[in-house]
């Protein structure tokens, strides 16, 4: 059985034991540049644990000072291993936190491969 870690930001996430990720690996027509993708998964889960908290700077906590907390507008670096051996380098996007009663209970995230989409990539700029 293979063993699923993910790295955010070079720091190894907790996972829960019996979550599932599907990494989906497409490219699509590369005649229209703005359906060039690369491989992404179905939203996830993450514990709301200690560790996963520190790496998403206490998202859920909305009266945090700007700058200390985590912009999830943004893609962040993350790589995923299968058995510590490396697997895909990429991305990972926050979707959202689960609160009950308050406090935080997991995160929705979604990996994207490294060349994510090429439209962001490129865009405003024109190819000649």
């Amino acid at each position: 059985m293979s063993r699923f870690q993910l790295y955010i930001n070079n720091q190894n996430v907790e996972l829960y034991k019996d979550e599932s990720v599907s990494l989906t690996e497409t490219i699509q027509d590369v005649r229209d540049v703005s359906n060039v993708f690369t491989d992404f998964s179905k939203p996830f889960n993450l514990p709301a644990s200690d560790t996963n908290n520190k790496i998403f700077k206490h998202y859920y906590r909305f009266n945090i000072a700007q700058g200390y907390t985590f912009d999830a507008r943004k893609m962040v670096d993350a790589r995923i291993e299968l058995n510590t051996i490396p697997y895909r380098d990429g991305k990972i996007r926050l979707e959202g936190v689960d609160l009950e009663k308050g406090v935080p209970k997991s995160y929705r995230v979604t990996f994207f491969g490294s060349t994510v989409d090429l439209k962001n990539i490129l865009g405003d700029d024109e190819i000649s």
